[in-house]
């Protein structure tokens, strides 16, 4: 597939779903800011990072979607400066609050929408050694990825959930008429074409995963609902609807939700 047709079929979300993805991440940021960082010894991005990358104290980390921060606040040893970026305000208080807790005085975290975030006007083009975006759906384009791919010098890691089946949410979006899974499936097959016809040669790391989530019926409507307006706008019958749908399979006024994924982690040398 050319270039040209890839970066025609994978397009970005509306500016509506960019908002919507804001808005649920802001409301779980303060979870994330409590939760302890990942070890390296058991952590398999970080494990992945260790084999793969050649760390020097001179070089600079860029985390794009970081989220609470945790990947920069454990690299700052290893690098001279790690740099986080992620759209949502709270998560970039939650991050920065995190790297002081943890003495992690060479972390910078800036708060911006990667689909429309000027890397030449912040003098990030070619800026970085390593590059990556863990788990997040900022990278949601063609342009997105190859923006990304700009700044490094050196290394990229791309991680997503693909293959991916959640019981309450697949359920909602059968009754609103939209596809279960997500649309991350395709953001890899599209990814790694357009890295192989730019030239570079994508490796691929594998793993299967379960992820057990309960929340208060209040918590997960909000939740579900906020899932689909990153997808399409909501009417307030079908707000209604997803309501109702929780209250029946409600436990003690709880919502326990299973998730099953195989995460791929693609990377490659630019």
């Amino acid at each position: 597939m050319e270039l040209d047709e890839i970066r025609k079929r994978w397009t970005s979300r509306s500016k509506d779903g960019h908002k919507a993805a804001q808005d649920i991440w802001d409301s779980v940021a303060d979870y994330y800011a409590e939760r302890e960082l990942p070890q390296w010894q058991n952590d398999d991005f970080l494990r992945l990072l260790d084999e793969v990358v050649l760390f020097s104290t001179e070089m600079k980390s860029l985390d794009i979607g970081c989220g609470a921060g945790d990947y920069s606040i454990r690299l700052a040893p290893k690098v001279k400066e790690a740099c986080g970026t992620d759209l949502t305000p709270a998560m970039i208080k939650a991050a920065r609050k995190k790297a002081l807790l943890y003495h992690a005085s060479n972390t910078s975290f800036i708060c911006a929408d990667w689909s429309v975030f000027d890397i030449d006007q912040a003098g990030w083009r070619g800026a970085y050694d390593l590059v990556f975006a863990h788990m997040t759906p900022a990278i949601d384009s063609a342009a997105a990825l190859e923006k990304m791919m700009a700044c490094s010098r050196q290394y990229c890691f791309l991680t997503k959930p693909t293959r991916r089946s959640d019981s309450v949410l697949d359920a909602i979006k059968r009754q609103l008429g939209l596809p279960g899974g997500s649309d991350f499936d395709k953001h890899m097959g599209e990814a790694f074409e357009l890295v192989w016809q730019m030239g570079a040669c994508p490796q691929l790391s594998y793993r299967q995963d379960i992820w057990q989530f309960e929340n208060s019926l209040e918590e997960a409507w909000a939740w579900y609902t906020g899932k689909i307006k990153t997808q399409r706008q909501i009417t307030s019958a079908e707000e209604a609807l997803v309501r109702e749908y929780l209250k029946k399979i409600a436990v003690d006024g709880r919502i326990q939700e299973e998730t099953k994924t195989t995460i791929v982690t693609m990377y490659w040398q630019v």
